[in-house]
């Protein structure tokens, strides 16, 4: 009966550990390819804010309309954030992984504020146009967020081929994907382009903070360039209610 306990007992220890070594193999190599985006930044993106400073900018003089962008949240939200971003960006990656999930659950999720996502794809990063219309077909079959979230959850798999691959593990209708993918949401990107650059966007991330109109306009109140950390926009999404409350009354 003893031997059975022993045995019994080095049998979970080697499965415990044979799942704990699985667990540390993937953070390694996820730690490895957040790394070498980092590395790789200052040679692809040269033209992309800071990730440490912001970049003076300035505010836009007309209010940004929303018609047109990929939302999340609840239209009744008296803050927006309008962010121009781009899939190969590994500052944006860095944003997403680490900064938005903790922005979605405190203020996207509870409604207080919206988010629209434009696209801004870097002329030195070869694979991000074409992402940016993998995500864009992928909003016309309802799964935006989706193939943004797995976009930049695994950003060395950009080319074509990977794409197709994901849309296919999404559940998409592969078809109206690929037929989509061969130009047909290339205007909507080159409409994204230009409005960044008419706010004077010259880099990736950049997010635009405001007050949102009931016309679904946006009146800017704030400019963040980088991946800044979640305390940052906690500090200028508070301000910008702040501002809201103030009128209210």
């Amino acid at each position: 009966m003893r031997q059975r306990v022993v045995v019994a007992t080095l049998g979970v220890g080697l499965i415990l550990a044979g799942a704990s070594q699985w667990y540390l193999i993937k953070e390694v190599q996820s730690l490895r390819v957040e790394i070498g985006a980092l590395q790789a930044a200052p040679r692809t993106q040269a033209a992309a804010p800071s990730r440490g400073r912001t970049l003076p900018g300035p505010l836009p003089d007309a209010p940004l309309v929303l018609t047109g962008s990929q939302t999340k949240g609840q239209r009744s939200a008296k803050v927006a954030i309008v962010i121009y971003s781009d899939f190969q960006c590994p500052y944006c990656g860095v944003f997403v992984r680490k900064t938005w999930p903790l922005l979605e659950k405190e203020y996207v999720e509870t409604g207080r504020v919206l988010v629209a996502f434009r696209h801004f794809p870097l002329g030195n990063h070869e694979l991000a146009e074409g992402a940016a219309e993998a995500a864009e077909c992928a909003a016309r079959q309802g799964s935006f967020w989706r193939m943004h979230d797995r976009l930049f959850a695994d950003q060395g798999s950009l080319e074509p081929a990977n794409l197709r691959e994901t849309a296919r593990e999404l559940g998409l209708d592969l078809r109206k994907f690929e037929s989509c993918t061969d130009g047909q949401a290339r205007d909507h990107i080159r409409a994204d382009i230009a409005s960044g650059r008419e706010v004077s966007v010259s880099g990736t991330p950049t997010f635009f903070l405001g007050t949102l109109n009931d016309d679904a306009r946006v009146v800017v109140k704030q400019r963040i360039s980088g991946a800044k950390d979640f305390a940052e926009f906690k500090r200028a999404i508070e301000s910008v209610l702040a501002t809201v409350s103030v009128s209210a009354h």
